[in-house]
């Protein structure tokens, strides 16, 4: 981001300098460019937006909730909210045959950000969803008279503030909720600079770099490092939607190919999605040799996904150099590490048992992959959780980050901020965030292991479960990435749990009794331990975050009410129990 002081900042300073250089370009789900934005493009839709918004009776400093689908009319309005000085809250827009499901945690995160107005664009406001959710909220306590504006509707003008300061609120970003509600992550422009300029470091971004990503709008890489990274100087960003992605993944390598992409990310689950439903003739054509770096994170990053893309793009040119695993979270402005390059496969054993990543010595193993050393100005620490001691290196520990990119903490959580935000290690200045993830250094870069709420403990075993998650994922009457494991007390003793959607639709008896054996004996062979419960469930049953991580700790909420959608469940040599 160079000397200037905040993305507002560097916006009017790219479209003083190159006014007419491509900055934003959204395709559709054939491709076709739908709408672009020049630097000067972009910047004239902020003022106007920003003014018209000021006109509509809003006031700098004010939050308001951003409802969107994909588009060039999200940028065009969140950054007329940055130049306005309001506080924007991204947030997904709710689907038209989820809004009921997803109308109390839609109406939450409102009330959280004690949201003034709700931005949209007209089409979504027209929708089908977007008048059953305007329409329900009206009726919500604490929404009466809380406006919806269409910002590409919107006319009037009204005098800009000056200029944000580093210190002023920029975003409110909430956590995806993957164990537990969501929290509005409270980031002012001093961290977005720090975490921008780590980006154009580390990432090798630069103004003739071209992105392209199919990652939610809302979601903090594609927000922060994309959206943002591009108004700071970080080159073109082509856009698409998710949905478009998922239904033809073909259309990201098309994409990649066509911009000569140098940057794109993705979770582990969009490059295995990539690999296995695209074919050797759609790749004949691809170009991947641009690319600076090719990012995967935001979920466990497993060695099988890695294998099959590298030997399915192995004729595309990519680099091998560009591979780049990464950790990062909201409340960091999201990248910690990023470029890890080692691959390493350490004893389970020792890993379960002990909290050591030592090497094998014959017995079970669990391959990881390295995310990098801590970037420029950040300390990362492995902390034991009891005692808030740091611990040596490769042995695990929570992992404590502190840096410029810290955010300031949660929106109206005062305790909550102070306990997670401002962790202290003794003979050392300053607070340290609580990630609340797991993870050890090992010859100079973070190994992530898991999460701390979520590990089970079976009979001294600390198993992580994502090991068995994706043991059941890999077989073939399971839905891969729809399976979630978790442990559960009982007769004062933990036992594990699973909650999986199978593929078979209308299962008898015997087919889920086969399931159940199936994965009983696959995690029995792979993890080493044994599955008391398995819940053997349809599509959809198992919640996700809008990043695509599998929520353990809500799954295990509604599996303890009896409110899961599910075929059978299955006891441990029993037979299946349907509701």
């Amino acid at each position: 981001m160079g000397s200037e002081p905040t993305v507002v900042h560097a916006l009017i300073a790219q479209a003083a300098a190159t006014p007419d250089r491509p900055l934003f370009t959204f395709v559709d789900a054939k491709g076709t460019p739908v709408a672009t934005r020049s630097v000067g493009e972009a910047l004239g839709a902020a003022e106007r937006i920003g003014s018209a918004l000021l006109a509509a009776g809003l006031r700098p400093g004010e939050a308001v909730l951003m409802v969107y689908p994909p588009g060039l009319a999200f940028v065009d309005a969140f950054l007329g909210c940055l130049r306005a000085g309001l506080v924007p809250a991204p947030v997904p827009p709710p689907l038209a045959s989820a809004v009921e499901r997803g109308l109390p945690g839609f109406a939450s995160v409102a009330a959280d950000c004690r949201a003034t107005a709700v931005l949209t664009e007209a089409s979504f406001l027209a929708s089908r969803a977007g008048t059953r959710v305007s329409e329900a909220l009206a009726h919500t306590p604490g929404w009466t008279g809380i406006p919806w504006h269409a910002t590409d509707a919107l006319s009037g003008e009204a005098p800009l503030p000056d200029l944000p300061e580093p210190s002023d609120v920029a975003i409110l970003q909430y956590t995806s909720g993957s164990t537990r509600a969501p929290r509005g992550v409270v980031i002012p422009y001093s961290a977005l600079a720090h975490q921008l300029e780590n980006n154009r470091i580390e990432l090798h971004f630069d103004a003739e770099c071209r992105s392209v990503t199919w990652v939610p709008h809302f979601h903090d890489f594609a927000l922060i490092s994309g959206i943002l990274g591009a108004t700071a100087g970080h080159g073109h960003l082509v856009l698409f939607s998710p949905v478009d992605f998922l239904r033809r993944p073909a259309l990201w390598g098309e994409m990649i190919t066509r911009y000569a992409a140098t940057h794109t990310w993705a979770p582990d689950f969009g490059y295995a999605l990539l690999t296995a439903r695209t074919t050797p003739a759609d790749r004949t054509s691809w170009d991947f040799s641009h690319l600076r770096v090719l990012m995967t994170a935001a979920e466990p990053i497993r060695a099988r996904t890695v294998d099959a893309f590298r030997e399915a793009f192995a004729g595309t040119g990519f680099p091998e150099e560009a591979f780049c695993p990464a950790y990062g979270l909201a409340e960091h402005s999201v990248a910690v590490a990023v470029f890890g390059r080692q691959r390493r496969r350490f004893s389970r054993e020792a890993l379960e048992h002990a909290g050591i990543m030592s090497p094998p010595e014959g017995g079970p193993t669990v391959e990881l992959f390295g995310c990098g050393p801590a970037g420029p100005g950040v300390r990362l620490r492995i902390v034991d959780p009891a005692t808030r001691t740091v611990v040596p290196d490769g042995s695990v520990g929570e992992i404590w980050v502190d840096s410029p990119s810290k955010a300031r903490g949660y929106l109206g959580r005062p305790e909550e901020t102070a306990e997670v935000f401002e962790a202290r290690l003794d003979g050392e200045p300053g607070g340290f965030l609580r990630t609340g993830d797991l993870g050890a250094m090992v010859d100079g870069e973070l190994f992530v292991t898991g999460r701390l709420k979520d590990v089970i403990n079976l009979r001294g075993r600390n198993v992580a479960p994502q090991d068995v998650e994706a043991t059941v994922g890999d077989l073939e009457a399971f839905r891969a990435g729809r399976v979630v494991a978790f442990g559960v007390e009982r007769d004062g003793e933990e036992h594990l749990v699973v909650v999986a959607e199978i593929t078979a639709t209308d299962p008898d008896d015997a087919e889920l009794t086969r399931c159940a054996r199936l994965a009983r004996a696959a995690v029995q062979q792979e993890v080493g331990v044994v599955v008391d419960r398995i819940a053997l469930c349809p599509p959809g049953t198992v919640p996700k975050t809008t990043s695509g991580k599998v929520q353990r700790q809500l799954c295990r909420r509604r599996w303890l009410a009896g409110d899961l959608d599910r075929y059978a469940t299955v006891p441990a040599h029993g037979v299946p129990e349907r509701d």
